[in-house]
């Protein structure tokens, strides 16, 4: 998309517009922009901790046994 935006835009007349155009450019300045390119995330996420997991028990050590004889 960034590269030659009217390729992308689904107008049959836009296509054949050169990369270096001056509508080319522009568009390409303005999604640039639109999509923060270069910026870094803009994510709004907010992680909260959670409880720590109980461990779990190994599959190779069989349960105690409460009957002792």
């Amino acid at each position: 998309m960034l590269t030659h935006p009217t390729r992308h835009l689904g107008v049959p007349g836009l296509r054949r517009l050169a990369p270096h155009s001056l509508f080319n450019r522009l568009l390409r300045r303005w999604s640039t922009r639109m999509i923060a390119a270069g910026i870094g995330c803009d994510a709004d996420l907010t992680v909260t901790p959670s409880a720590p997991a109980p461990p779990a028990s190994s599959p190779a050590t069989p349960p105690a046994s409460k009957d002792n004889r």
